[in-house]
């Protein structure tokens, strides 16, 4: 998934303790690619604000963010997140 609503709905779709899964995958995050995965999907902001609020360039934006899907594909043994 790779846009924001998909990822919205799948989060949505989870039970509580795959929420709980997520979340815990979230938390064990580098700092920065958290707070990426915070600003895009639990605070809706779009890449540009992101860069805008985290005073760095787009590219290291994109570059966060898809790092930390990746971790939490790997961590949730799952490819469809």
């Amino acid at each position: 998934m790779d846009n924001l609503s998909d990822t919205s709905s799948y989060y949505e779709s989870c039970g509580i303790d795959e929420k709980l899964d997520i979340l815990s995958s979230i938390e064990k995050l580098e700092h920065k690619q958290k707070n990426v995965i915070v600003l895009k999907y639990f605070q809706n902001l779009t890449i540009t604000e992101i860069s805008e609020v985290l005073d760095c360039p787009t590219g290291t934006v994109k570059t966060h963010l898809n790092k930390a899907l990746s971790r939490l594909r790997i961590s949730m043994g799952k490819e469809s997140i």
